[in-house]
């Protein structure tokens, strides 16, 4: 059986989702905690964690609020798209 080599966006996706619970670890240890600072669904941190990434309006406030850079949360197929334009 082939063993599966991860590609650079899967990797980058796995560390983007420590990053993530990094946050939720700052926010209080639990994804709740989280989504009551940012004003969300426990669902929708959920979702971003489990996905390896927040919406680029989100990662703005989790980098104010928590000093991470918002390219190490949003996705990084549009930070790539957005890098490219200069536009980050």
């Amino acid at each position: 059986m082939k063993k599966h080599r991860k590609t650079l966006l899967e990797s980058r996706l796995d560390a983007q989702r420590d990053t993530l619970n990094t946050v939720v670890q700052a926010a209080g240890g639990a994804q709740i905690d989280l989504a009551r600072v940012l004003g969300v669904t426990q669902a929708a941190v959920s979702k971003w964690v489990t996905r390896g990434w927040v919406p680029l309006a989100r990662a703005r406030e989790i980098e104010a609020l928590y000093g991470v850079p918002r390219t190490q949360v949003a996705n990084p197929t549009m930070v790539d798209a957005l890098t490219d334009a200069s536009l980050v």
